[in-house]
């Protein structure tokens, strides 16, 4: 079974950041609101990093493909959306034009967004495929990205539970 979500992925991580950075550092910038940008966009940023860095910890050493997973990850993080590591590292995205008050930054990221979306679809399908049902179940109950209500449910849940 050939995997585009790899070559997808393989792509848009290293070109995602380079244009957000590129775009960021050039034009024109938000300066009335710059104290508040960076004070934000840092917060954003380390907290999308630790999030990023502790879900990847969820995953096997290689993880390219759904075979290289034991199980379906639906705990955790996982119980927010299907997608939580792409989600951070989209807000990790944004973190960086909010830092640098940069308005071609925001444009940029805005424009690389659906390509994260496109990314998510192509790779649900070869989940669908690989995982069958059980993938099917989990998106009828589990959005893509998070929504206001899945965020209320993972908190009430997080209370509960510590460990999730």
């Amino acid at each position: 079974m050939e995997l585009k979500s790899i070559i997808i992925r393989r792509i848009l991580f290293p070109v995602s950041y380079f244009v957000v950075i590129v775009c960021s550092l050039n034009g024109p910038r938000l300066l009335v609101l710059q104290p508040a940008l960076i004070i934000f966009g840092g917060l954003l940023f380390i907290y999308s990093l630790v999030q990023m860095i502790r879900i990847h910890s969820l995953f096997p050493e290689k993880h390219e493909k759904p075979e290289d997973f034991p199980i379906l990850l639906t705990d955790g993080p996982y119980r927010l959306c299907r997608h939580p590591f792409y989600f951070w590292t989209i807000m990790n995205l944004l973190s960086i034009p909010l830092i640098l008050g940069s308005i071609p930054g925001l444009v940029s990221w805005a424009a690389i967004f659906p390509f994260w979306i496109i990314l998510m679809k192509v790779e649900e399908k070869e989940l669908v495929m690989y995982w069958g049902k059980q993938y099917i179940a989990y998106m009828e109950k589990t959005p893509m990205l998070p929504t206001i209500n899945s965020f209320r449910e993972y908190l009430r849940m997080r209370r509960k539970d510590k460990s999730i």
